[in-house]
């Protein structure tokens, strides 16, 4: 064990004394003081042993930057990411700013903004046209395509890529037009 551990030579003959024991159950203490609660995990920092505390129930552990971390298995956001004029040809729509630089599974709430419009997500560099442009109104099998009968929301999970981007489309221009990320998962 290296790192803070502070290493006394063992070689054939040497023997175990007193000064060594104590040296060795010093170093063990000190380790064994940064874990205050029951769960509580030890990982190597920067310069010394570092304590993550326990996370909570649900929670998993995964690796940040350079430590370790807890993390939510879903996370609510509630956060608008558009709201404007929809387009008509497949467009990237950009959820890092919420969700992250990474790959993750969102929960969409979609408002065409007019009654009889039809809207399609897909992953970001799927080729797949889940969209028809002759006839938008009965095109099926898109992860998710919604064709307003009334004006309500509409949800819909997506696959975004690793930076975090989807690609979308409607199959008219429409002014009002606004995507809610309600969640996601990482």
């Amino acid at each position: 064990m290296a790192f803070p551990y502070v290493d006394h030579t063992w070689a054939v003959g040497n023997v175990l004394t007193i000064a060594r024991m104590n040296n060795l159950e010093s170093q063990f203490q000190s380790l064994l003081d940064l874990l205050t609660t029951r769960g509580d995990i030890t990982y190597r920092g920067a310069a010394t042993w570092e304590r993550l505390a326990k996370g909570t129930e649900g929670q998993y552990l995964r690796q940040g930057a350079n430590d370790p971390e807890w993390g939510s298995p879903l996370t609510v956001a509630e956060t608008e990411v558009f709201n404007g004029t929809s387009p008509t040809a497949w467009t990237d729509l950009d959820l890092s700013g919420t969700i992250g630089a990474n790959p993750a599974l969102v929960l969409l709430k979609i408002y065409p903004g007019e009654i009889g419009i039809t809207c399609a997500v897909r992953k970001n560099g799927d080729t797949d046209e889940f969209y028809s442009d002759s006839n938008p109104a009965y095109t099926c099998g898109a992860a998710l395509l919604i064709n307003k009968s009334d004006l309500i929301h509409e949800v819909a999970i997506v696959a975004t890529n690793a930076d975090g981007i989807i690609e979308w489309r409607t199959g008219a221009a429409t002014a009002g037009t606004t995507i809610d990320i309600i969640g996601y998962i990482k």
